[in-house]
């Protein structure tokens, strides 16, 4: 028997619960932490009685609930200033598009049935609190010591299929927990990836957040983080939600200053920089106008520019907050500065004619503070540098032109002009920071 330490408020919930002749389980992540040693942040907690019936017991008790989805069968159970997340047993059933909301709900449920209509089997391990007795119908304690990721259902594809959000929660848990996914589970992903369309963008963007900073939860690390965003590629997830970024894949970039492709670049930056989710953000996005810019006029140059249109253009589809999108924006279109004067001349002269006299740079001290602003470039404006790269690429068009395709990726037009802000210290530190750690 594993040694689980109950807190004495889930002792007493439980034991109203008894007293009525119900056992109440706890279940999810607060079993799956407790048999990992991992710190619990919240306790999900369970039986066949239906939300009314919880309401009345604990009413008596002067124990205060709040209904959270009374479709679904949960209350939010406050027990001396700690919080609970009842829900009755039931069953699911879903309309096959992927909306994460379940079209049939059924209370008249076993603990069984209500544990094949959870995720995956790391989540559906049930631990009574009175007896420490653990009820695990789908394997799932044979999972945690594997470090597997594995749907509760023999047929993955019921459980991928019937809620995108899913596809997500795999590639999250895996970050958060260094775990790999099943393969079975993986295939399953990939087949229901189409699902993902029926989100809608603020949860997709929630779960994306979640995801760049899983690393965050309980200190998995790099390996873990990569892991979690390579599954992110092979589940089709990027595909169906960052396009721009999928396109990116296998684009090949020079050997002596790339180790990796453009995608496999950009997921390691975000791996590597700093645990803030800007920076996560920007390193993720911060490449991804170099498939375009090399389709369009055949040198990576100026990439940037169009990495900081694609940003903005992803960053509002997931509907991201305003000042999120517009730092992240800000740090990707100046992500190329050249703070050292190392560059080649002719990209000086590419990039100080383009910045021209609107463009603001930064002195920085060894710390990395902003000191004094001063202008850079020495005049102009931003038609400057496409016309450059035009005649560089030979090309006599202009770079705004509209409906670029690149693999059906859409319209991904040039970067316009993007000035810094001015009076954000905090902003020009954050991109001394992250040019210091993803250089090269």
């Amino acid at each position: 028997m594993h040694d689980f330490t109950i807190a004495p408020q889930l002792t007493a919930l439980a034991e109203i619960f008894s007293e009525n002749g119900v056992r109440l389980y706890a279940v999810g992540g607060m079993v799956r932490n407790c048999l990992l040693g991992y710190p619990v942040n919240d306790t999900d907690v369970c039986s066949a009685l239906r939300i009314e019936d919880v309401e009345a017991m604990l009413a008596a008790r002067g124990i205060e609930c709040r209904k959270k989805g009374a479709a679904f069968g949960t209350l939010d159970i406050a027990v001396d200033g700690t919080r609970f997340e009842y829900a009755a047993f039931r069953t699911e059933r879903y309309d096959g598009t992927g909306s994460h909301r379940p079209s049939e709900v059924s209370f008249a449920a076993t603990l069984e049935e209500d544990a094949f209509r959870r995720d995956f089997t790391v989540n559906a391990v049930y631990l009574d609190p009175l007896t420490k007795e653990v009820t695990d119908p789908t394997g799932g304690v044979k999972d945690i010591e594997r470090r597997i990721l594995r749907a509760t259902s023999p047929d993955p594809a019921l459980i991928m299929r019937d809620d995108g959000v899913r596809i997500l929660r795999l590639c999250r848990f895996a970050g958060q927990l260094g775990f790999e996914a099943d393969e079975n589970t993986l295939a399953a992903a990939y087949a229901s990836r189409e699902g993902l369309k029926d989100i809608s963008p603020e949860r997709i963007y929630a779960e994306l957040c979640k995801l760049i900073m899983a690393d965050t939860a309980y200190g998995a690390g790099y390996d873990a983080l990569i892991g979690a965003l390579h599954l992110l590629h092979r589940s089709g997830a990027i595909e169906v939600l960052l396009p721009e970024l999928e396109i990116c894949y296998d684009v090949k970039q020079r050997r002596d200053f790339h180790k990796y492709d453009v995608m496999e670049h950009n997921l390691r930056a975000c791996a590597a920089v700093s645990p803030e989710l800007v920076l996560r953000w920007t390193m993720l996005l911060h490449d991804t106008g170099k498939a375009t810019a090399f389709y369009d006029h055949g040198s990576m140059h100026g990439h940037e520019m169009y990495s900081a249109r694609i940003a903005n253009d992803v960053l509002t589809r997931l509907k991201a907050p305003n000042a999120l999108r517009e730092e992240v924006v800000m740090l990707v279109r100046w992500h190329m500065f050249d703070l050292k004067g190392a560059c080649a001349q002719d990209k000086k002269e590419i990039c100080g004619a383009w910045a021209g006299r609107r463009a603001k740079a930064y002195s920085y001290t060894r710390s990395g503070r902003a000191r004094q602003r001063h202008r850079a470039g020495p005049g102009g404006h931003g038609g400057a540098l496409e016309a450059r790269i035009c005649r560089n690429a030979g090309r006599k068009r202009s770079l705004y032109r509209k409906g670029i395709e690149m693999h059906g990726a859409g319209h991904l037009p040039l970067a316009e002009h993007t000035p810094l802000p001015a009076g954000r210290g905090s902003e020009t530190r954050a991109a001394y920071a992250l040019r210091l750690q993803a250089a090269g």
